[in-house]
């Protein structure tokens, strides 16, 4: 599945989002200051990449050995909702 996002690793810090491939922001997450939840949606941002690599994966695993799984059309929902263009 070919995405459009930035590749590589993505990391937070101070309620920002950067690639650590390129230093570039990704997304700031402190629009009306920076608290404790801000801190944590950055981390979740930061962490998108990678859980979405993982989830493709495991639907790859899952489709080998329970092909009927109902999991298998909630991971194709949110590789879609990921990859989908915003409208």
């Amino acid at each position: 599945m070919k995405t459009k996002h930035t590749t590589g690793e993505w990391n937070a810090k101070d309620s920002e989002v950067y690639s650590l491939i390129t230093g570039n922001t990704i997304a700031r997450c402190d629009i009306g200051g920076k608290d404790e939840t801000t801190e944590a949606n950055a981390k979740l941002i930061a962490a998108a990449p990678e859980l979405f690599s993982q989830v493709q994966q495991a639907k790859v695993i899952l489709e080998a050995i329970d092909p009927e799984n109902p999991a298998i059309k909630q991971m194709e929902k949110v590789l879609i909702k990921a990859t989908s263009d915003c409208k």
